[in-house]
């Protein structure tokens, strides 16, 4: 038994081992889990920042070159429209003019065919926006020079602009309008422009790149990691199951079913509800194993005072009784003591037999012989009993069944009889 409680401590023991080891595998998983969405969100960022950096560069490189396409048009033409549309761009620039919806997409192409792509939006200059955009110390001042020498363009621009302006009046005008927006100085002014733009377009490739980079590796480390503490989680879960049938012996299931059935069949003969949960069950049981041991307790008590009673009524007989149980005296009263002179301890332990003279013991053989393993005595019969002091004395002896400490016995009533002649 005490190996049994030994072994059943040991189970219990890994079991909670396992199960709190279990519940740090779950707090890590979580946090591993945590650390990996939070991760791939700065991956997201990060690429998101990569985007939005050249959408700016972009958009202050495509309205340098729609400034430029906008005034050489209107050189050419001298259509007004051309002209109004250049201002328009300088003043979206610039914040004056509200910024369309979408207008890092295809724009002025689409305007130029007559119509619009999209509405207009808030007011947003270009330098604020780039301000707002979290770039770096170096790459800002990339942006500014170039919307600086953008702004310088923009000067001699207007100065081919006033020469279109007068050029109803002289041919001449016209043509310088147009060589000024097409010759060296022009081109010259243009490269100072985009050169910046490139250099801000490789520092931010350069920089969001490695960003990127370092968040796809912290990304798939947390999820090669949350990948191991799944596995060993799973791992643990199925120890977890392994030592809780261990414990209990078999599934939770097969545990419901064990302690259901009994309160089930209950449940159907008198029409009621089988208790629904396992705990319930173990405590109807446990009250019933309470009442169950209280009842034993009860019989112990009255079999204990029924034997005591017995005893007595033995004792106070007024003919020698005893019992004898395998052939063994067991019990004997103080009258016997005074027929055959033997003390009572003297007595107890040995066989029933030994106090007969040899010639009867024959017949107390016959006897058993005949009640058959049923133990059916009928009658009474004499016997003669060798006494403490060695004279033979008859004895009429009624034999009875009974049990005795639970088990079968035999009850010798003996009464003195005259000596036969």
């Amino acid at each position: 038994m005490d190996g049994e409680n030994v072994v059943t401590t040991q189970r219990l023991y890994r079991f909670t081992m396992i199960f709190w080891l279990t519940v740090a595998m779950c707090v890590v998983c979580a946090a591993l889990f945590g650390a990996y969405a939070f991760s791939v969100s700065r991956l997201i960022a990060a690429n998101e920042q990569r985007l939005h950096s050249w959408q700016l560069a972009s958009e202050l490189r495509q309205s340098s070159d729609d400034l430029t396409r906008m005034m050489r048009t209107y050189a050419v033409t001298g259509d007004v429209q051309y002209k109004e549309n250049y201002q328009e761009i300088l003043d979206i620039r610039n914040g004056i003019a509200p910024r369309p919806i979408g207008y890092e997409n295809v724009y002025w192409d689409l305007a130029l065919g007559g119509k619009r792509p999209s509405s207009k939006g808030e007011i947003a200059p270009l330098i604020q926006r780039m301000n707002q955009a979290g770039f770096t110390g170096d790459e800002l001042r990339k942006l500014s020079d170039a919307k600086n020498k953008s702004d310088q363009l923009v000067s001699i621009e207007r100065m081919a602009m006033r020469l279109t302006d007068a050029s109803e009046k002289s041919s001449l005008q016209r043509w310088s309008a147009i060589e000024m927006l097409h010759n060296d100085l022009y081109h010259q002014a243009k490269f100072n422009i985009m050169q910046p733009i490139a250099d801000f377009n490789q520092m931010v490739d350069g920089r969001t790149d490695n960003d990127v980079r370092k968040s796809k590796i912290s990304a798939n480390v947390l999820m090669v990691a949350f990948s191991i503490c799944g596995v060993g989680l799973l791992w643990l879960l199925w120890q977890v199951r392994r030592s809780f049938r261990a414990i209990v012996g078999g599934s939770v299931a097969d545990l419901h079913q064990l302690v259901n059935a009994p309160s089930s069949a209950v449940a159907k003969e008198n029409n009621l509800s089988a208790a629904p949960t396992i705990m319930e069950q173990l405590t109807d049981l446990k009250s019933s194993n309470a009442m169950a041991e209280d009842m034993r307790r009860d019989t112990e008590r009255a079999l204990a005072e029924a034997e005591r009673r017995f005893v007595k009524v033995i004792e106070d007989s007024s003919e020698g009784v005893c019992v004898v149980q395998d052939a063994v005296i067991c019990m004997a009263n103080p009258k016997i003591r005074q027929m055959l002179g033997y003390a009572i301890d003297s007595m107890i332990g040995r066989p029933f037999i030994d106090f007969l003279v040899l010639e009867d013991r024959a017949l107390l053989l016959q006897q058993f012989q005949q009640a058959g393993a049923e133990h059916r005595f009928e009658g009474v019969r004499k016997y003669r009993l060798r006494a403490a002091s060695g004279d033979s004395i008859y004895f009429k002896i009624r034999v009875s069944s009974i049990q005795w400490a639970g088990r079968a016995a035999m009850m010798y009533f003996l009464n003195q009889a005259e000596k036969e002649s």
